[in-house]
């Protein structure tokens, strides 16, 4: 199964990325709102979701840890997943 290339959702703009085992995306949170739902459904999966830029990394199923990022640039999760947890984590966001 492919993954799609990007979409947007709510003025979340996610490109994904398969490398391997570690799946990643680009997000860019405009709202706590965003912040909130993303949040909610990261703490609903098994695996670990980690959350950053090139200086620091967070766990992404931490509200509190997530606003110390900067959000002035997009964000990138990492999921230590597999394809269909991948695609299923994908498809909720869209949603």
């Amino acid at each position: 199964m492919e993954c799609p290339s990007h979409y947007t959702r709510k003025y979340i703009f996610c490109t994904v990325y398969t490398r391997g085992i570690m799946k990643e995306f680009s997000v860019d949170f405009s709202s706590v709102q965003d912040v909130q739902r993303f949040v909610e459904l990261a703490t609903q999966q098994p695996y670990p979701i980690t959350l950053g830029n090139e200086q620091h990394r967070v766990n992404g199923k931490s509200f509190m840890e997530i606003f110390s990022l900067n959000f002035d640039y997009p964000l990138t999760a990492w999921l230590d997943c597999s394809e269909e947890q991948f695609q299923s984590f994908v498809a909720a966001l869209k949603n």
